[in-house]
């Protein structure tokens, strides 16, 4: 069986032509590629050299029916976008003639398009994520709205993933999430925890508090409120250390405002980094904080409970699922960098609670591996397709 993908995650080509994605992404798109025997990409392909968090996929049977990117923010942007449209929909239409099924990864402007032209190709199996909050949220893009409304309706056809805290009402829409690493990875992330645990005692006195937090330097991702946290410990006398991970459009604001805070010595702007050097910096850290106006089901935070950092994030509507309501982690509300720095102070003040978080975060995140995933997928295909997939002998591992 041969399936097309259909969305605007971004790919580069490697120095020897071959695709490239964001390491978490190319892991999970490598379980759809151990379930059948074809898998076209139809994603937008930039140019230049691939970011460091890129890598090639390991799957022998992924092709790429590339896009030209449009989109951005501006209205130079939309321009660009709206004229991308019809190269778009020929792209994608001459890409579902060619496969027997088809992925969207909503909400996003090619997904959308997808969505309508999957109407005119009702013989296709049909299959969705919707990776943002399937509940919405306020200032949400329209178009986010009505990808949700059209993959909401039974009109749509085929099985919907969503992150939701409860089952969905609809019958083809099913809770599931986004896998990250795998068994293999999890493992191997043991004795550093253990390492960790042994020395909580010291947090906050004989050494400093170490905290990381990753993601686009974006107004989404609202790094600014980690930051004024940070100064807000360091008024309290806790000598906190944060490493800010990931590039992006606010950069330099970032830089600044560390600078004016006075906070070169205790912020560290890394820029964007391969994985090994993402999960290096969980590993060192007692905290992996999330300061997002909004999200998914975020992989950084999981990513973060499998090395024993413990989760602070800002509400969202997965995070108390995720966190278990309080057992794996806390939260607080995204512009309050005080309401952040107490929970943190709280944290460092209570060792014993600390090391249960990272206990209860660790066999959570065993749960949630790309081996699960791929078993969650398979089943939910096969029930809803009614269709048996047979495993290709291609390799798709199950972890990086």
């Amino acid at each position: 069986m041969r399936i097309a993908v259909v969305g605007d995650t971004r790919h580069h080509l490697g120095p020897d032509g071959r695709p490239c994605a964001h390491d978490a992404v190319a892991s999970q798109l490598e379980q759809w590629a151990a379930l059948f025997d074809d898998v076209v990409l139809c994603v937008p392909v930039h140019g230049g050299e691939p970011p460091p968090a890129f890598r090639p996929y390991r799957s022998t049977n992924l092709s790429l029916a590339p896009l030209r990117p449009g989109g951005g923010p501006g209205l130079r942007h939309k321009a660009v976008l709206v004229a991308r449209i019809p190269g778009w929909a020929v792209r994608i239409r001459r890409a579902l003639r060619q496969v027997d099924a088809v992925h969207l990864r909503a909400p996003c402007n090619v997904a959308l398009v997808g969505i309508l032209l999957t109407a005119l190709a009702p013989k296709r199996h049909r299959y969705a994520i919707y990776a943002g909050s399937w509940e919405g949220y306020p200032g949400e893009p329209w178009s986010y709205r009505a990808q949700r409304k059209l993959l909401g309706r039974g009109g749509f056809g085929g099985l919907v993933t969503v992150y939701a805290r409860y089952p969905p009402a609809e019958p083809h829409v099913v809770s599931l999430f986004s896998p990250a690493f795998g068994l293999d990875e999890w493992e191997a992330e043991g004795p550093a925890v253990d390492a960790k645990l042994a020395a909580l005692e010291g947090l906050g006195a004989a050494r400093p508090v170490r905290m990381v937090t990753v993601g686009e330097l974006s107004p989404h991702k609202n790094q600014a409120t980690v930051v004024r946290a940070v100064k807000l410990l360091h008024d309290q006398g806790l000598d906190a250390r944060l490493d800010v991970v990931g590039g992006g459009p606010l950069g330099g604001d970032l830089a600044a405002l560390v600078r004016s805070l006075e906070l070169e010595e205790a912020v560290r702007l890394r820029g964007p980094l391969p994985r090994q050097l993402v999960m290096a910096g969980y590993r060192a850290a007692d905290f992996n904080v999330l300061a997002s106006r909004t999200e998914g089901y975020p992989k950084v935070v999981v990513e973060g409970m499998a090395a024993g950092a413990v989760a602070v994030t800002s509400r969202f509507p997965m995070s108390d699922h995720l966190l278990g309501d309080g057992r794996r982690g806390v939260t607080f509300r995204a512009d309050d960098p005080s309401a952040l720095a107490s929970q943190l102070a709280d944290l460092v003040a209570a060792p014993e609670r600390v090391a249960a978080m990272i206990r209860a975060g660790r066999d959570y995140a065993r749960t949630v591996t790309l081996e699960s995933y791929q078993a969650q997928v398979r089943a939910l295909l096969e029930r809803h397709w009614a269709v048996a997939l047979a495993r290709p002998a291609h390799g798709a591992g199950g972890g990086p």
